[in-house]
C-alpha cells in the first residue's frame, strides 16, 4: 500500500516517491525563498498545460489572475463552455477571486452568460426563505417511527408510508395539509 505526504504547495496529499513529491524534493533542494519554489512548481506542473491549449491566444487564459506565475497557461476561457469551468475551478486556484473576475471580464466582453458561481459552496445563503412543509410530509414524519418499531427502514418504510397516505379518506389528508401549513421545515 502507498504512502502519502503532504504537498507543501499545495496542502493535497501525494504519493511517497511518486512523480509529483520527486519534482517537490528537486524544486525544495534548490536554494531560495518558499515563494520562489512555489513558482517554480507551478511553472513545472502547468508546463504541459499551453500544448493542450495550443490554440488558445495567451489573452484567453486567467490564470495569472488567480496568483498562477506568468507563463503558466491555466484556466483558458476561449469558449462559453471552458468559462463555465473557469468559475467551477476558480476554487483550487491560489487567488480565486481572481479567476472568476478575469472569466466573468471575458464572458462580458464576449457576450456569453457563463452562469454564476457560490461562494458559500454547498451551503444555504441566509436569504433561503424557510419552505412550507406539505401534509404528505407531515404525515410521513410521524408515520416513519412508528414503521421502524416494526422493523421495517429505509426505502422500504417510505413506500410502506406512501401506500398507507394512498389509503387515507380525502378529509384525514386535508386535515394533515392544513397543520402543515402552519409549521416551517426549517
Amino acid at each position: 500500500m502507498s504512502t502519502f505526504v503532504e504537498n507543501p504547495f499545495t496542502k493535497r496529499k501525494i504519493v511517497a516517491g511518486g512523480h509529483t513529491h520527486q519534482l517537490v524534493q528537486k524544486i525544495l533542494a534548490e536554494p531560495g525563498s518558499f515563494e520562489q519554489h512555489r513558482q517554480a512548481y507551478l511553472k513545472a506542473i502547468h508546463a504541459t498545460k499551453k500544448a493542450k491549449y495550443s490554440s488558445v491566444p495567451d489573452q484567453y487564459f486567467c490564470g495569472e489572475s488567480g496568483g498562477y506565475p506568468p507563463g503558466t497557461h491555466t484556466f483558458p476561457v476561449d469558449s462559453e463552455k471552458r468559462c463555465r469551468a473557469a468559475l467551477s475551478y476558480a476554487r483550487v486556484a491560489p487567488n480565486p477571486e481572481g479567476i472568476r473576475q478575469c472569466a466573468l471580464k471575458i464572458a462580458t466582453e464576449k457576450g456569453w452568460n457563463c452562469g454564476k458561481y457560490s461562494k458559500a459552496h454547498g451551503k444555504a445563503t441566509s436569504n433561503t426563505a424557510p419552505k412550507k412543509m406539505t401534509g404528505y410530509q407531515l404525515f410521513v414524519k410521524g408515520e416513519l417511527p412508528k414503521l421502524k418499531s416494526t422493523g421495517i427502514t429505509g426505502k422500504a418504510a417510505i413506500i410502506e408510508a406512501a401506500k398507507i397516505w394512498k389509503t387515507l379518506p380525502q378529509k384525514t389528508k386535508d386535515a394533515y395539509s392544513q397543520e402543515a401549513k402552519k409549521l416551517l421545515t426549517f
